[in-house]
């Protein structure tokens, strides 16, 4: 029956209804990256500012700062017309008391990739991350899975993502190489 009676009448409550029920605010963070041919680094913080996100007025609750580091390897073997790479990457996120990392690999070989990977929030594990993608040219397409193996257990469904990618800069888009080798060269992720 819940908040209402057998007969479908509210029944009221005493809790206080807030005072704002849609609450918007500024929110300030930055990152950095480092990157060489064969490798990257980066880190990150978001939440700078520390937005207060209280319902309630006279309530404070401010969003702890959110701290990130990541770091990965693109390892390249084979033919030259034919190369295979293999991307281990390692991720760490730090906001407030909460802590997560997350380490895993990508295989690519011609057009395919697939990888895998691992979540644990320093208490307990979390997810196998599982992925398969396609890229041709400009254009690629990802899947993404999440399964999870905490505490939530199979019985969540775990998370499924598809993602869509257009790469402007594409090294095999030919016509704009030279024009792209005065500019600022990005690592393709």
């Amino acid at each position: 029956f819940g908040l209402n009676d057998p007969s479908g009448v509210p029944n009221p409550t005493t809790e206080v209804p807030p005072g704002e029920t849609n609450v918007s605010w500024f929110d300030l963070g930055f990152g950095a990256m480092l990157f060489g041919k064969k490798w990257y680094a980066g880190a990150s913080a978001g939440h700078l500012n520390r937005p207060d996100v209280a319902f309630y007025s006279g309530n404070t609750d401010r969003i702890p700062v959110r701290w990130g580091a990541q770091a990965g390897l693109d390892l390249t073997g084979g033919p030259k017309r034919n190369p295979y790479h293999f991307r281990p990457y390692a991720l760490y996120l730090l906001q407030g008391r909460f802590q997560q990392i997350q380490i895993g690999a990508h295989g690519q070989v011609g057009v395919m990739s697939a990888g895998i990977g691992f979540r644990h929030a320093v208490m307990n594990a979390d997810a196998v991350l599982l992925s398969l993608g396609f890229q041709k040219g400009v254009f690629g397409l990802g899947y993404s899975y999440d399964l999870s193996v905490g505490s939530v257990g199979f019985e969540s469904g775990g998370a499924h993502e598809i993602a869509l990618r257009f790469r402007l800069n594409s090294d095999s888009d030919k016509d704009n190489r030279r024009d792209m080798s005065d500019k600022l060269r990005c690592p393709v992720l």
